[in-house]
């Protein structure tokens, strides 16, 4: 397959709007696609990463540079890309196209009728990220990063099956109305699935009200055990697209048992459970408590199984499960000593040592969700060691940061078993170390050799960022170093998951993050989209110049997060 070049329109710099070219001149260089016509590329005709190059107009920055931030973004050898064809496409969000990537590479993309949409001109209205994607993918399985992608792709060719439809009108009066539907939620995936084809509730089949209500509290569910059974942290199969969620359930079935658990026990209680945590949230709580009990060994394989992206449920005991429904029966019925968990309260912001409402009050004063998980995993814990607690017994670990108390997420309680908590980065097993090493070999840069020292070290480190907190006690610090860009602390904790890397530990026991450019811009874009203050620190003799990252892409935005009600 050849594609023509169609267009002399110079790319616009990145988050910029695509200049409005003069229709009149279009139309004087002829149309690449005259005709509307469906082009099936599956079968014994497969797209390929060289046929989306093609498509896209695909281009790499020449070598000695020149470009500057005027690229679409870094492919994984770090190279600077633009795409010529994709100027009039929505805005290029990396993580689309990763997942995309992740869907090919683990053999999960399927032909489902939808198309990619190339416009009279040769324009990408649609199809962007799929095509970026299936690029990605391919450079992944040459990079040879994971031993399943090459068992999925034998040949080391990555294929993607799609219709492509060319020759559709390029005015903005047609382009406009594409991708105008809501997209489908996980929520509205399980509910049309046969998961709860066989759950009754008095003897008769679930409504449609109440498969929307189990679907919404399944996708809730397994968000929630995502991160905190590590996933979110896996290499290279960390994003969870709908297809990787529906895997994990499948994977993971006793998810099936306590959304059905709590569904029916939130009906029991006329709500009351939705009044303590969102009942999803309670659900994936509950898989996390009845699986408690796992031997260290099985937690360990477990995890070492998340690294290889092949954990499953065989690795869990159930043994705390009657234990762990006899918990959330007593939270839901709010008697006896269940009765302190709602007298839990928060530390007063403003003066501390004071305390203000309680962590389960609804509305203004109450505590925040991570708040209330930790409380349930506190309580949960008392409750199965000496089955008693008392709302002293409940308290949490706060510290004192520019004058206000904050939760002390280091010191968060957690529900046990292959619960890793939120914001602990889970260390690689080390079974996985052959996977991570072969990817390594391909990182680009260089990696400091152990004992060799950055141009920033541990030592004093901690001091030099509690002194830059103390004017930005919101921001998130990142540091050049030579080829690298570093994030320490807490920072780090936060920007690998962002970029699905883990924190080392330095000598003085400090956790660092180290990334190429590529992966430090985009992890400083979605950052900065979500609202976060991000600045730069550079050292400079001994004395620190911090910047604001003003982000390489101002059109970048962040996804607000959607509510179970």
């Amino acid at each position: 397959m050849a594609v023509k070049s169609t267009r002399d329109v110079r790319r616009p710099a990145v988050g910029k709007a695509a200049a409005k070219v003069d229709p009149k001149a279009v139309a004087d260089r002829g149309k690449l696609y005259p005709e509307e016509k469906v082009l099936k590329h599956f079968g014994k005709n497969p797209l390929t990463a060289a046929d989306a190059k093609e498509f896209l107009d695909w281009q790499e920055e020449p070598e000695g540079g020149g470009w500057g931030n005027d690229f679409l973004f870094r492919d994984l050898h770090g190279k600077k890309i633009r795409c010529g064809r994709s100027i009039w496409n929505r805005p290029f969000e990396m993580d689309r196209a990763r997942k995309v990537q992740q869907s090919l590479l683990k053999k999960r993309w399927r032909r489902n009728g939808e198309t990619i949409i190339i416009g009279w001109y040769g324009s990408v209205c649609n199809g962007n990220h799929s095509f970026v994607g299936l690029v990605l993918a391919q450079q992944a399985l040459d990079m040879g990063q994971k031993p399943l992608w090459k068992e999925n792709w034998p040949g080391g060719v990555v294929e993607m099956e799609k219709y492509v439809i060319v020759g559709i009108s390029e005015d903005d009066d047609v382009v406009d109305t594409i991708d105008t539907c809501d997209p489908r939620t996980l929520a509205d995936v399980v509910a049309r699935s046969d998961l709860f084809a066989d759950m009754r509730v008095h003897d008769k089949p679930l409504t449609a009200m109440d498969l929307a209500r189990i679907g919404r509290m399944t996708e809730f569910a397994v968000n929630l055990l995502w991160q905190r059974t590590g996933r979110s942290c896996a290499e290279s199969d960390g994003l969870q697209t709908h297809a990787e969620s529906m895997a994990f359930i499948r994977t993971h079935p006793g998810v099936i048992d306590c959304v059905g658990e709590m569904f029916l026990l939130d009906k029991r209680s006329d709500g009351e459970l939705g009044r303590v945590l969102s009942p999803g949230y309670c659900a994936g709580l509950l898989y996390l408590m009845g699986t408690s009990e796992t031997k260290q060994q099985d937690v360990d394989d477990y995890h070492a199984a998340v690294d290889a992206g092949q954990a499953e449920e065989k690795y869990l005991s159930w043994s705390a499960w009657e234990r762990a429904v006899q918990f959330w029966r007593g939270v839901a019925s709010r008697e006896g000593q269940f009765k302190t968990l709602f007298e839990a309260r928060r530390p007063d912001i403003l003066e501390p040592g004071k305390y203000q409402g309680c962590i389960f009050a609804k509305g203004e004063g109450g505590g925040t969700r991570r708040e209330k998980l930790a409380v349930l995993c506190r309580a949960w814990f008392l409750f199965s060691e000496t089955k008693s607690f008392t709302a002293k017994s409940l308290s949490l670990s706060y510290k004192e940061e520019s004058g206000r108390q904050i939760l002390d997420v280091a010191r968060l309680p957690e529900a046990g078993g292959v619960d890793v908590g939120f914001s602990r980065p889970r260390k690689p097993d080390p079974r996985a170390q052959a996977i991570e090493e072969e990817a390594k070999k391909h990182t680009r840069g260089r990696k400091p050799a152990h004992g060799e020292k950055t141009e920033i070290d541990g030592k004093g480190l901690a001091e030099r960022l509690k002194s830059l907190r103390k004017n930005h006690p919101e921001a998130v610090f990142v540091f050049p170093e030579g080829d690298w860009v570093c994030a320490y602390g807490s920072d780090a904790a936060s920007i690998g998951r962002r970029v699905r890397k883990k924190p080392e530990r330095l000598p003085s026991g400090l956790a660092v993050l180290r990334m190429s450019e590529g992966e430090a811009e985009g992890a400083m874009d979605a950052l900065l989209a979500e609202g976060f203050e991000v600045l730069i620190a550079q050292d400079d003799g001994g004395e620190i110049h911090v910047d604001a990252w003003q982000g390489s892409q101002d059109a970048a935005k962040g996804e607000d997060a959607r509510e179970e009600e």
